[in-house]
């Protein structure tokens, strides 16, 4: 059976703030803490950065990193050896810390094969 997981609203804090955050959304985001490893494009070059994830749902996801990435970059998000997500960067918000969640549209998700980079 499984246990039912609390919505995340992407904000901390709480309050009014978090409420109208969950009012946006089309689905609710569960609680969700992982590594992961993303490979974005910028300016040509290709960014490499290790991730936490932070929630996701069944559209979307948040991912803090060190590094910020441009909104409209395609992004690949890798979950072990055998899952890759591939989305589109929404929107990148820097912490008081210097790290930067990344609010990620998923596009697709594959499985099943190992992934060489």
């Amino acid at each position: 059976m499984y246990e039912r997981s609390e919505e995340s609203s992407g904000n901390p804090a709480g309050g009014a703030a978090a409420l109208a955050d969950r009012n946006r959304r089309r689905e609710p985001r569960l609680a969700v803490t992982g590594p992961c490893y993303l490979v974005w494009s910028e300016d040509n070059h290709e960014v490499c950065s290790c991730g936490t994830i932070q929630d996701m749902s069944v559209n979307g996801m948040r991912v803090r990193t060190r590094l910020r990435a441009g909104v409209g970059a395609n992004i690949d998000v890798f979950l072990g050896e055998r899952t890759r997500i591939i989305g589109e960067v929404r929107h990148c918000t820097v912490n008081e810390d210097g790290s930067c969640d990344i609010g990620i549209l998923i596009r697709s998700t594959l499985t099943g094969r190992r992934h060489v980079g």
